[in-house]
């Protein structure tokens, strides 16, 4: 019989792209969901439209209690002000 996924045991890791650090989580993480998007378009030519799409876009939304000294928010927000990418990884704590 499959068992049902809790949420409470998945957690976020992140590390700045191509770092051999460790990887470190975001503290006290209250939820985060993802989603998935691709652009399509559609160009009228003579000969009818021709379809065409982006690359496939993810998206992570998080929600966490911001603590006054987490080097791994400074990062993640760094990253965003420097515009460096970061790896992300979820992983289920439950698993063993």
């Amino acid at each position: 019989m499959p068992e049902i996924a809790n949420g409470v045991h998945k957690v976020l890791y992140f590390r700045k792209l191509g770092e051999a650090a460790n990887a470190a989580k975001l503290v006290f993480q209250t939820e985060h969901a993802k989603s998935y998007a691709r652009d399509r378009e559609s160009t009228p030519t003579k000969d009818g439209n021709v379809q065409g799409s982006a690359p496939l876009e993810d998206e992570v939304s998080i929600t966490a209690i911001q603590s006054k000294d987490d080097p791994t928010f400074t990062m993640l927000e760094d990253s965003i002000v420097e515009d460096f990418p970061v790896e992300m990884w979820e992983v289920d704590l439950a698993d063993k």
